[in-house]
């Protein structure tokens, strides 16, 4: 856990609900990215098998859906990096003594 010494209580109850929000999110940001290891495996066996049997609807279905699903764990995961950076940022910026937009604090 983060330990911000000399801090205000504000300051300091502020960003260690930043840091617990931040460590949730880097657990499911390695979830995700686990999650899209394995999909983009399975995605890279369709297509070989689509090499052998280029007809197949059966494994053109799949490799669509598949795709579909890749797309959607990408976005999650380009969504929740911001987030991480939003509570990064935060959390620097309450160590630094400054407010969220870097304005120094009087």
């Amino acid at each position: 856990m983060l330990q911000l010494d000399g801090f205000p209580t504000g300051d300091s109850v502020k960003a260690d609900r930043s840091a617990g929000r931040l460590t949730g999110s880097m657990m499911e940001l390695q979830t995700l990215q686990e999650a899209l290891k394995v999909e983009i495996q399975i995605h890279q066996k369709l297509v070989a098998q689509m090499k052998q049997d280029p007809q197949n609807a059966d494994l053109k279905k799949q490799l669509h859906e598949l795709q579909a699903k890749i797309t959607a764990l990408s976005e999650k995961q380009v969504q929740d990096l911001t987030h991480t950076h939003t509570h990064t940022h935060v959390v620097c910026c309450l160590q630094n003594g400054r407010h969220f937009r870097g304005k120094t604090r009087k």
